[in-house]
């Protein structure tokens, strides 16, 4: 049975001692300490100790390291303990007559802060009879991934059987901010290194037990576990340099092959260097990044290189052609010059506008025309934008996905020359897609029969889309995902008579993805199934009539609303928009057509109130509301009341053939 001293298990309440702060950088700020480290365990020789970080403020996600530090009775005169630095810390014979505090430090984007918890009790001896500590444990075995570690529990006097349990500590490369060992559980006194234990070093608690009581020690650290030998792929090389065709003259343009590579490269950047006559003290070409480059006036007198870079994952390796000759100059009037290309400033992301600046020219340009290009996520495969002919742009839904240019062409007498800024960011919407109308299903819902999917109405242009049909109840509800079935349209088969289809579409762009689902069809007939037989009619009912038109019915037949069909089933903290379908009968039997539904939810706030709508020839009406500030009504939240009601045109809300009836929605808040 355990002992304790009369000191027993203890709870330091801590305070702030000597805070040390290291300098912000960039501004950040330094790691605040806001609730002091604090202490708790078991103060004798043998026992446990944990330390507490406490509560600190700082920029980013905080990391922590700690040393136990040994002080005098009162709590003074303190010194670092070595290779204490692990989050536990068991006192061993020399604390014993000391007090002992945690030092915690805070590391940040801003900086290091420290501070230190109050003292612990004075540390008591071990009773007798208790295991009592004589050599420290170790850890042996070669730490590397896949090896097996083996905890020496080291030696220990006192009589009678000892029962050792161990509990390993995978801590940093300096033996500190130690964690468990989840595969540890069972307190093994081996250890399987994984390859993520790479770069740590690896503790053992001991724990050693008799019929008088337990006492526990803490290894030194092992040596840091070896990282494994990581193989990279090579990059490219040249085996034929690239070359440069085309006379070198300006106005001329110069073409550029990449030449030939080795070890697979998966893309190529393409630049043009300006050098001097003999092909050196070159410089990169503003804006020549194609595989093509019209030379200018300022390129005359100079050579000309073709500069590929090839990249694969291994990495990226560069190539020069060999250098043109001398580029001559034309004798007739020289066309403008590009000297500072154009530019683009502002935010890539739909709805904004970005602001074109012309660049630098030489040759006195005396007029200038603008064009903005939609281009590829790479800046290439440009197209001018209709109308698009200002020093201004506002980037719209058809742009998302891409990359913006500015072209400039200046003019002079000597003729014209063009020149593109460099792309933007890629544009991106404005916000994910989010369903304006819901997907639509039309077709015969007969066995055999080909279902058609309409994706519905989008905002926010998405880029892709998906579908998923799925086989649900005969009231829309329990769905389950027809496997196979991603296109836009679908085959009934006989698995479906019975049940109601319903197609999904989700839509993506770069802001995210969303998904709308449609109502569901009429129940699945099957193919040689006889229609059904029309309903009894009784007083206040046409002779006639399948669906019943709501005009044809008089008292004392009345209205009904006999089913709900919610999308989604289940309402959750995300939805914003919740779609209801009532069906609308009479005791005449059947559908009607032409009633006029009104619904709204309770309490009021919870959702926007829509205006009333007129049933179709299957007797549904679809309603849409609009999620408010007042959902949910609170956390335990279960349903939402729906009052519904149905009504002749014209006639009063309370008289004539109208009906009124409650229905629930669930609400599940996860």
């Amino acid at each position: 049975m355990r002992r304790t001293t009369a000191l027993g298990v203890i709870v330091v309440a801590a305070f702030a001692v000597g805070v040390v702060r290291a300098g912000a950088a960039g501004g950040q700020s330094v790691p605040r300490n806001i609730t002091a480290p604090s202490l708790a365990g078991d103060a004798r020789e043998g026992g446990v100790l944990n330390v507490s970080a406490g509560r600190w403020k700082g920029d980013g996600r905080l990391g922590y390291t700690y040393q136990w530090r040994l002080c005098l009775a009162d709590g003074s005169g303190c010194i670092d303990i070595g290779r204490a630095t692990d989050r536990i810390y068991a006192a061993r014979a020399a604390d014993v007559g000391h007090t002992l505090r945690a030092l915690v430090t805070a590391h940040g984007r801003g900086g290091v802060a420290s501070a230190v918890s109050g003292a612990t009790a004075v540390v008591a001896a071990q009773p007798a009879g208790v295991p009592r500590l004589s050599t420290q444990p170790t850890v042996g075995g070669t730490p590397k991934p896949g090896a097996i570690l083996t905890a020496s529990p080291g030696t220990w006097a006192e009589t009678g059987p000892i029962v050792f349990s161990y509990r390993w500590r995978i801590c940093d490369a300096a033996g500190g901010a130690c964690k468990g060992a989840q595969q540890t559980a069972t307190r093994a006194r081996t250890y399987k290194v994984a390859a993520a234990d790479a770069r740590h070093t690896l503790r053992v608690l001991v724990t050693a037990a008799n019929a008088s009581g337990s006492t526990s020690a803490l290894s030194d650290p092992s040596a840091a576990v070896t990282a494994p030998v990581v193989v990279l792929p090579q990059g490219p090389k040249a085996s034929i340099a690239p070359r440069v065709s085309g006379t070198a003259r300006q106005g001329q343009t110069l073409s550029g092959d990449r030449g030939q590579w080795t070890n697979s490269p998966t893309n190529y950047d393409y630049f043009w260097a300006r050098c001097d006559a003999g092909g050196a003290r070159c410089s990169d070409i503003g804006g020549a990044r194609g595989a093509t480059y019209t030379l200018t006036a300022t390129d005359v007198g100079h050579t000309i290189r073709f500069e590929v870079q090839a990249k694969n994952s291994g990495g990226k390796t560069t190539a020069l052609s060999a250098p043109t000759p001398l580029v001559a100059a034309i004798a007739k009037a020289s066309p403008p010059a590009n000297t500072s290309l154009p530019t683009v400033s502002g935010t890539a992301k739909e709805g904004s506008t970005l602001t074109g600046g012309r660049g630098q020219w030489s040759g006195n340009p005396n007029d200038y025309d603008y064009f903005w290009l939609r281009c590829s996520t790479g800046g290439g495969d440009c197209d001018e934008i209709n109308g698009a002919h200002g020093l201004t742009y506002k980037l719209v839904g058809g742009d998302v996905g891409h990359t913006i240019r500015f072209k400039v062409k200046a003019k002079n007498p000597g003729g014209n020359t063009t020149a593109r800024s460099a792309p933007t960011a890629v544009v991106r919407a404005s916000d994910r897609p989010a369903g304006v109308s819901p997907p639509k299903i039309s077709g015969t819902p007969v066995e055999g029969k080909t279902l058609v999917g309409d994706r519905g109405n989008w905002t926010h242009n998405p880029t892709a889309y998906e579908y998923s049909w799925f086989r649900c109840d005969r009231n829309g509800g329990s769905c389950a995902a027809i496997g196979g079935a991603h296109g836009t349209s679908y085959v009934l088969t006989s698995a479906d008579v019975g049940a109601t289809i319903r197609f999904t579409v989700i839509a993506r762009n770069s802001a995210g993805a969303s998904s709308s689902t449609s109502v569901p069809t009429a129940v699945i007939l099957k193919a040689t199934a006889p229609p059904p037989p029309p309903p009894q009619r009784g007083p206040g009912c046409p002779a006639t009539g399948n669906p019943t038109q709501v005009g044809a019915i008089s008292p004392p037949a009345r209205l009904l609303v006999d089913a709900l069909q919610s999308i989604p089933h289940t309402v959750s903290l995300t939805i914003d928009t919740l779609v209801l379908r009532f069906h609308v009968t009479s005791t005449c039997g059947g559908p009607v057509q032409g009633a006029l539904v009104y619904a709204t939810a309770t309490p009021f706030n919870q959702f926007t109130v829509p205006s009333e709508q007129l049933t179709g020839s299957d007797g549904w009406a679809t309603l849409v509301f609009r999620r408010l500030r007042g959902f949910p009504v609170s956390r335990r939240q279960q349903l939402i009341a729906v009052f519904v009601r149905a009504r002749k045109p014209g006639e009063s809300i309370l008289g004539g053939i109208s009906t009124r009836r409650l229905f629930s929605v669930p609400v599940v808040l996860r």
